[in-house]
C-alpha cells in the first residue's frame, strides 16, 4: 500500500491537486497519476507539514492507493 497526497480540492470543477514529484512551493498536479507515492503514511503526513510552510492547506488529506 502507498500513499498520495491530496493538497486541496479544486471547487471550480477542476478536480484535485496532488502533490507532485517536481520541486516547488510544493509541486503539485491535477493528475492523479503524477502524484507523488509515499511509501508510509508518516511520510505523506510529513509532505503535508512541509506544504504547509509555503500555503495553509487545511483541508489536505492522505489517499491510500493500490500499486
Amino acid at each position: 500500500m502507498k500513499y498520495i497526497v491530496i493538497l486541496e480540492k479544486n471547487e471550480k470543477g477542476c478536480g484535485p491537486i496532488y502533490r507532485a514529484t517536481w520541486p516547488g512551493d510544493p509541486g503539485r498536479t491535477f493528475i492523479k497519476q503524477n502524484a507523488k507515492r509515499f511509501n508510509t503514511l508518516l511520510g505523506a503526513e510529513k509532505a503535508i507539514r512541509f506544504a504547509r510552510g509555503y500555503r495553509p492547506f487545511i483541508n489536505a488529506e492522505i489517499e491510500a492507493v493500490e500499486e
